[in-house]
C-alpha cells in the first residue's frame, strides 16, 4: 500500500516579529529563524514499526515577501531531519507551485489554478493531497508539523483499517483523537473570562468525553482532528477542503464528506501526540478567526440541499461541536464574550485589545457573513478538484517528473 505522511508547514517571519498586522493568519506559525517542531516530529517517526512510507511535507509564508525565505531554509531544515529519521521526504513549495501553474497553462486549463494554492489552511491542505495523487500514493495521512507519533503500530494500525468495511461501507476517510502533552484526551481550559461564553474549548471536550472517552473503538463521528486522518485516494480525489475556511478545516472536511455521502470513522485507538507552541496572538484575534469560520459554515448549512449527488446539511448533526456554534444564540455569544473580554483587557490597561475585541461584534454581524452561497460555491470548486485529479490520472509520469523529478529514486 504506497502511503505517505502528509503535512503543511505554516511558516511566519523571524521569532521578533513572527507576525504583522495584515499577514495570513496561523495559529502556530514557524519563525524563519527557529527549527520549531521539525526536529521533534522527525525524531518521534522513530518509534514506528512499519517503516514501509513516505514524508510529503508542503512549506507556505504567511506574507508573499517571506515565499523564497521560506522555501530555501523549509526545504534544508526538512531534508535534514529525514535524513536523520531515515524516511523518504518530498518536499513541495512555491517553485512546484508554479511548475504546476505553468502546466495548466500549457494545457489551457488556467482555470484550474485555484485548486492549487499555498495561502490559508484549507489550501495548504489541499496541496497536501494534490501532491500526494501527483506521486501515486494510495493513502494520505495527515498529521500537523507540532505532532508526535507514540504508536509504535500506528503506520499498521491505518493500513488494516483503510477500506475495511464498517456498518456494510468501505472506510474512507479515518480519524483518531489528541494526546496533548500531559498525555490526556482533554484539552487545557484557558483561564480568560470570556470564555464563560465563547466556550470553545469547554463544548470539545464535552465531545471528546461523548466520542472517545466513554466511548471507546470505531464509530462515525460528526467532527475529526486534522493532526490524525488517514484518507484513502477514492476519498480525497472526490472530497477536497474549502478554500475559503479559516480555521477549523477539519470539522468543515467532515461536512464536506456528508455533502457527498461519505464519512468520516473515529478510531479511539489510534493515537498520536500533538505538542503545539504557544500562540503569539491576543484572545481576541483566534476568536474573530473563529467567528469567520463559524459564520461561513452556518451559512453553508443554510444553503444547503439535495440533489444530483450531493446532499442536506443538518446543524444538529454537528452537535455537540462544532454544532453548538451553528445554532440561534451565536450573536448573543459572540456580544457577551467580546465585551466580557474588552472589560478584561481594559482592567489591564490593554486599550487596542480591548477595542478590537468590541470589534468583534461588528465581525460577526456584518463582515464575517459570506459574500456568496458557500455551499454552491464549494460545489464548483469540488467540480474542478475533480477534473485535476483527473488530468494527475492521466499525466501522472509528466507531472511526477517536472514536480518532482529531482526528488524521485
Amino acid at each position: 500500500m504506497q502511503l505517505s505522511l502528509v503535512f503543511p508547514m505554516f511558516w511566519g517571519r523571524k521569532k521578533k516579529k513572527i507576525y504583522k498586522k495584515n499577514d495570513q493568519f496561523y495559529d502556530h506559525p514557524t519563525a524563519l529563524d527557529d527549527d520549531g517542531t521539525i526536529p521533534q516530529l522527525f525524531k518521534s517517526m522513530n518509534i514506528l514499526a512499519d517503516r514501509d512510507f513516505d514524508v510529503i511535507a508542503v512549506a507556505g509564508a504567511n506574507t508573499p515577501k517571506k515565499a523564497k525565505a521560506v522555501e530555501r531554509t523549509a526545504g534544508k531544515l526538512l531534508r535534514k531531519h529525514a535524513k536523520k529519521a531515515g524516511v523518504r521526504l518530498h518536499f513541495f513549495s512555491y517553485s512546484h507551485l508554479e511548475v504546476l501553474h505553468r502546466y495548466l497553462q500549457k494545457i489551457g486549463r488556467d482555470d484550474l489554478q485555484e485548486t492549487i494554492a499555498l495561502v490559508g489552511y484549507s489550501p495548504m491542505r489541499n496541496a497536501c493531497l494534490l501532491a500526494a495523487h501527483i506521486l501515486g500514493k494510495e493513502v494520505a495521512v495527515s498529521i500537523d508539523d507540532d505532532c508526535i507519533f507514540v504508536e509504535p503500530g500506528y503506520i499498521s494500525r491505518i493500513k488494516q483499517q483503510i477500506k475495511s468495511d464498517f456498518d456494510g461501507r468501505p472506510i474512507l476517510a479515518y480519524c483518531g483523537p489528541y494526546l496533548t502533552e500531559s498525555g490526556s484526551i482533554y484539552l487545557e481550559r484557558s483561564k480568560s473570562p470570556h470564555v464563560a461564553y465563547w466556550n470553545v474549548i469547554d463544548v470539545m471536550n464535552e465531545t471528546f468525553r461523548r466520542y472517545i472517552v466513554e466511548s471507546p473503538g470505531k464509530k462515525e463521528t460528526p467532527f475529526a482532528i486534522m493532526g490524525n486522518i488517514a484518507v484513502h485516494r477514492d476519498f480525497f480525489t472526490q472530497v477536497p477542503l474549502d478554500p475559503p475556511m479559516q480555521r477549523g478545516e477539519d470539522m468543515d472536511w467532515v461536512m464536506n464528506s456528508h455533502i457527498f455521502g461519505e464519512r468520516f470513522i473515529m478510531d479511539t485507538e489510534l493515537l498520536i501526540k500533538h505538542a503545539p507552541p504557544a500562540r503569539p496572538y491576543p484572545a481576541w484575534r483566534p476568536m474573530r478567526e473563529d467567528i469567520y469560520r463559524f459564520r461561513y459554515q452556518q451559512a453553508k448549512i443554510a444553503n444547503s440541499k439535495s440533489g444530483n449527488g450531493y446532499h442536506l446539511l443538518e446543524k444538529e448533526r454537528y452537535l455537540p461541536y462544532p454544532g453548538v456554534f451553528y445554532q440561534d444564540d451565536f450573536l448573543e455569544r459572540v456580544y457577551k464574550a467580546a465585551t466580557t473580554l474588552a472589560v478584561d483587557y481594559l482592567s489591564r490597561g490593554q486599550k487596542d485589545d480591548a477595542r478590537e475585541s468590541l470589534n468583534n461584534i461588528y465581525h460577526a454581524h456584518y463582515l464575517a457573513e459570506p459574500k456568496v452561497d458557500p455551499f454552491e460555491s464549494y460545489l464548483g470548486f469540488q467540480k474542478k478538484w475533480v477534473e485535476m485529479m483527473t488530468i494527475i490520472d492521466e499525466n501522472r509520469d509528466e507531472l511526477q517528473k517536472n514536480v518532482f523529478g529531482d526528488q524521485l529514486e
